[in-house]
Order: C-alpha cells, then structure tokens, then sequence
C-alpha cells in the first residue's frame, strides 16, 4: 500500500531486441488506444489472437475500480543498458 492508500504494483518488460517496435515518443498513451501493438511480430507458439487490445482492456478494468495505469520508458545504468517498460497499476483500497 501507497501512502494514498492505493494497492500498487508494477510490472517490468523488455521489448524483444529481434522483433520490430513501435515506442513512439508519445506511446504511453497511445498504448491504451485499441489494436495499437508494440511490435509487429505474432509467436504462433501461443494461441492468442493479437488484437492489440490487451492493455485496452487492462486500463477499462483499472479505471472502473477507480485506479490509474501509466506505462513509462526505463534505462538500465549497466554496461549493457537495454530499455524497458513497467506498467504500473494504482488500486484504491476499500476501508
């Protein structure tokens, strides 16, 4: 729990290097927008269907609980520095 009383929790991915991406300079809002993807390339190893509406659907899950979603642009300070993403969700708790 935040100090706001907000269950938080973040998720950190890296965009696979080999495949083709999407990171506009303004894509941490576009990427809520429906059938907008980050990278072109669909694994048929996995049966999904990708739409482009995962996060579409993550963020109307989160809002309708009255919680916030935001996606932000992170840089390791290594050697080897790779961007990353994290999606971080903010819940309200009920008391």
């Amino acid at each position: 729990l935040n100090k706001d009383n907000y269950l938080e929790f973040s998720i950190i991915n890296n965009p696979r290097k080999e495949l083709q991406t999407n990171l506009y300079d303004n894509f941490e809002t576009l990427i809520f927008n429906p059938f907008i993807r980050i990278n072109n390339y669909i694994d048929e190893y996995y049966n999904s269907l990708d739409f482009g509406l995962g996060l579409t659907m993550v963020e109307k899950v989160v809002k309708s609980h009255k919680g916030k979603i935001k996606v932000t642009r992170l840089l390791e300070s290594s050697e080897n520095a790779e961007e990353k993403l994290m999606i971080t969700v903010e819940i309200p708790t009920i008391r």
